[in-house]
């Protein structure tokens, strides 16, 4: 089971590693480009095609590009921020699962990020990192931000 379990993680690391280097140099380029990307033949295509959902018009369909390239830029950055949290836990020779899970407990904005020591408040019990003031699900402490 425990070959499973870093089985698994490997490949979660390869599909972020992708994310992190196809998309972050595709936003990078997207935004380093003059006309923000719509040179390239499917992107302009697409860029048109929900612009003329929303109707938008010259300066709108850049506005978009320049917008799916930020977009794209932004999970490249999770991603590789999710990789680096990753290869933090397998240093320590644990696989965690719960790296970037969201937790939706109780009211409409109590979620945690699971293991994120960038976030919240640990519990002094587990060490786990809890992102708004809320109860500990594994050991039923109030933690307070």
């Amino acid at each position: 089971m425990r070959k499973l379990s870093n089985a698994t993680v490997a490949a979660i690391i390869a599909i972020a590693l992708y994310f992190t280097l196809a998309w972050g140099y595709d936003g990078l380029r997207i935004l380093s480009s003059p006309n923000y990307g719509l040179d390239d033949a499917w992107r302009s295509q697409f860029i048109f095609a929900i612009g003329s959902l929303f109707s938008l018009g010259p300066i709108g369909l850049i506005k978009l590009a320049a917008f799916f390239g930020a977009l794209k830029l932004a999970v490249a950055g999770i991603c590789a921020i999710h990789i680096a949290d990753r290869f933090r836990c397998l240093s320590r020779g644990q696989a965690n699962s719960e790296i970037l899970e969201a937790d939706y407990s109780g009211g409409g904005n109590q979620y945690r990020i699971g293991q994120s020591r960038i976030f919240g408040k640990q519990c002094r019990s587990h060490a786990r990192a809890h992102f708004t003031a809320s109860a500990c699900r594994l050991c039923d402490r109030a933690v307070h931000l």
